[in-house]
């Protein structure tokens, strides 16, 4: 199955092809006052979910177990009064080309197998995380990263802090489909303050807009 290191032929493209052929990464900088927290954010995780499996009916099974997780982990209102500025990092996949593509090498697929995130969400959220950490390793201290979901190099999720993801991309004119078909996007918050003048600070991640090979908004 398609994964970060798994390539595949495709007929109908000509080529070999992995997940991460699907993705681009975007960066934006936004205003603190399009930033939407609310606590009942923090209160979907308890929600039931379907896929993958085995199915979830009292909602994610990290809630409550997880230090980086609702509701030991905190509620992040604060960073909108502790830093100045903030970019949003959202990787872009093309889920209706992937789901063509897994359909060309398992026609007696079910849908649900052919969506199933087990196969294509790590690949995925590993692109994004190359982006926001790959290239820039020395950062100052003096920033925050929130990360998509889990398994995101120990951060806290921007929806365990209590950001309501949705209503924060649309404030931000940043695509996003609730019940995806054609685009999955996942997403990271970054907050920092300005380096204080005369400070020898190494470079930064917020630096990365202008290295990476990647599209930028």
């Amino acid at each position: 199955m398609a994964s970060d290191k798994c390539r595949r032929y495709s007929p109908s493209w000509g080529r070999y092809w992995e997940v991460r052929d699907l993705v681009t990464v975007h960066a934006k900088g936004v205003q603190a006052s399009s930033i939407v927290f609310t606590e009942k954010v923090r209160e979907w995780c308890k929600l039931p979910y379907p896929m993958p499996k085995p199915d979830h009916p009292r909602g994610c099974p990290n809630y409550g177990k997880k230090p980086l997780c609702p509701p030991t982990a905190p509620y992040r209102a604060d960073i909108l009064v502790k830093f100045k500025n903030f970019k949003i990092v959202h990787a872009v996949f093309d889920f209706k080309r992937y789901k063509e593509l897994v359909r060309e090498s398992h026609p007696a697929w079910s849908d649900r197998q052919v969506e199933n995130v087990l196969y294509w969400q790590s690949a995925v959220k590993k692109v994004l995380k190359d982006r926001v950490f790959g290239d820039h390793r020395h950062i100052d201290n003096d920033r925050v990263v929130l990360g998509a979901g889990s398994g995101f190099d120990n951060c806290q999720s921007m929806e365990s802090a209590g950001i309501d993801v949705f209503a924060t991309l649309k404030n931000n004119d940043i695509p996003i489909e609730h019940r995806p078909e054609n685009i999955v996007t996942l997403v990271s918050l970054v907050a920092w303050n300005d380096p204080v003048p005369g400070k020898n600070v190494q470079p930064s991640l917020f630096d990365f807009a202008a290295k990476s090979p990647a599209p930028v908004l």
